[in-house]
């Protein structure tokens, strides 16, 4: 087998490394894919592990089964060797092994964040690209990872750190230099469960401009995958330098495969073919049972067919059946997730409401921040936002939304253009679950609840940054589930009036008249 010579073999690996734009022509070198090839290999190493736990614990589990048996029958150097092996299995997930928790270490990287006031430097050196955070200027910038696959568990965050003067003194009283800056790290979640998802970093001014300063802090238990994990200063440093490089989430302690107490050898020749019988007999049941209701359904779509083509006037409304009977089909071949917690699904309420799972977001020209379609099932459908309203991107005529911030027409359509972008930015490829009216409107387009995987009512995210007004209130006939949602999107308008620093269209609406104190 001939060789290839060493300095060939580098020469062919320089050809395959992308080029990076430099500040100087220096010489090219092999080290700085070490960082790529590092996050590869921990990423391959944590994805073998997590998927491997299963099948290794059931292995496991019949060793130890294995064991007993050779122990029963004196068998005692197989047992040895038997048990020898388990503590082989055993040590692959050792919650005490600290480089075990390194490589499964999540890091968090530009390339997978949503970035808001804050910047990303390319100028950075190669093992660092990607890896750096700087900006941090204004309360609202952050970095945002959406939809992040993770490993239930508790988790550190570990990262390195900069905290400077800026090179020129501001003579602003706002923008001075602070000696330390509040951090928050948090689960982006409209759950309950979800409060106790959160970390507040402190970092203190390094001084040394070169020096990074390593923090871990923690634990923060996460317990959905996917996840929405957000890093945001608790208010802006615009005379402070800030860099954050090297964010990762390490397991505190690393999955471990806790061994069951070995079982005694049972005789289960006769109770296994019974089992495997009345599992094959309840599959039947099932089969045949799901065989009948989609023929009933099947004709229960044909008949709504015609019916529609019979009365034109009343086509959307047997359409909206039609639509209700098939996810009633898919309900019973596939149970899904709870919408809302159990407490508020006892309430009941879902009356008048077609419940429809896995829409898709449509881009269209026509699209606004309250208004767009949607696909659900090769079915394309224009919905509204019900209880809130946005400004139109491009209409400048007084509007629900002008009148609740108290703002100039002109202003209300920069905020109509800023509401289409984030509903667009974060609906966008995202499974969507619908709470739609079974009667459209007069113009023909739906009213919906539209809610997000593990966040929630995304009407609650408009308005807490500012885009959109609630143009709606409780009333005595509305149904319980509907008064608490709409009460806790009446709270989430007022709470986001009154944060400070004001966001969204807040930021210029007039602030409300400050009482004036009676005099004794």
């Amino acid at each position: 087998m001939h060789r290839l010579p060493f300095a060939l073999l580098v020469g062919a690996i320089h050809a395959l490394l992308p080029l990076t734009p430099c500040r100087a022509q220096i010489p090219l070198q092999v080290t700085p894919a070490v960082g790529g090839i590092q996050d590869l290999r921990s990423q391959f190493h944590r994805q073998i592990l997590s998927q491997s736990q299963l099948l290794t614990e059931q292995f496991e589990r019949a060793l130890a089964r294995q064991e007993s048996e050779a122990a029963a029958r004196g068998d005692f150097e197989q047992a040895l060797a038997i048990q020898q092996r388990r503590d082989q299995l055993t040590a692959l997930y050792d919650p005490t092994d600290s480089s075990l928790a390194k490589s499964l270490a999540i890091p968090l990287i530009a390339s997978q964040a949503r970035l808001a006031g804050v910047t990303a430097p390319t100028d950075t050196e190669p093992a660092e690209q990607g890896r750096v955070f700087t900006g941090w200027r204004t309360s609202s910038s952050y970095v945002e990872w959406a939809n992040l696959p993770i490993k239930p568990g508790e988790y550190d965050l570990e990262f390195e750190y900069l905290l400077l003067d800026a090179p020129i003194p501001s003579t602003s009283a706002v923008a001075q230099a602070a000696d330390t800056a509040l951090f928050d790290f948090f689960e982006v979640s409209l759950l309950s469960q979800s409060e106790a998802n959160h970390l507040q970093i402190e970092l203190s001014s390094t001084r040394k401009t070169t020096e990074y300063t390593s923090l871990r802090v923690g634990p923060i238990s996460l317990t959905r995958s996917p996840i929405t994990l957000r890093l945001t200063p608790q208010q802006g440093y615009p005379g402070n330098i800030i860099w954050i490089k090297n964010l990762a989430l390490v397991p505190t302690t690393p999955p471990a495969t806790e061994s069951p107490p070995s079982e005694p050898a049972a005789d289960s020749s006769d109770v296994t073919p019974i089992t495997q019988l009345l599992d094959s007999l309840r599959k039947d049941l099932r089969d045949r049972l799901a065989d009948s209701r989609r023929a009933v359904i099947a004709d229960q779509q044909t008949a709504l067919q015609e019916l529609a083509a019979r009365y034109p006037k009343w086509k959307t409304q047997i359409q909206a059946e039609a639509r209700q009977a098939t996810q009633q089909n898919l309900r019973e071949d596939k149970p899904k997730q709870p919408l809302l917690p159990r407490p508020m699904t006892s309430l009941g309420g879902m009356a008048g409401f077609q419940d429809l799972e896995g829409a898709i977001y449509q881009k269209d020209p026509s699209n606004t921040g309250d208004r767009f379609w949607v696909e659900h099932e090769g079915e394309r459908l224009q919905i509204r936002l019900q209880w809130v309203t946005c400004a139109s991107p491009t209409d400048q005529t007084s509007s629900a939304f002008t009148r609740a911030f108290d703002i100039a027409p002109a202003d209300a359509a920069l905020f109509g253009r800023a509401a289409a972008e984030f509903t667009a930015g974060y609906l966008e490829g995202r499974p969507l679950r619908l709470l739609l009216r079974n009667t459209p409107d007069a113009s023909g387009v739906s009213p919906a609840l539209v809610f997000l995987p593990e966040l929630g009512l995304f009407q609650n995210l408009l308005v807490a940054q500012g885009l959109a007004a609630v143009t709606a209130n409780p009333h005595p006939n509305r149904p319980v589930l509907e008064t608490a949602l709409l009460t806790a999107l009446l709270d989430q308008q007022t709470s986001t009036r009154a944060t400070l620093p004001r966001i969204g269209a807040w930021a210029i609406s007039p602030l409300p008249p400050t009482p004036t104190p009676a005099k004794p």
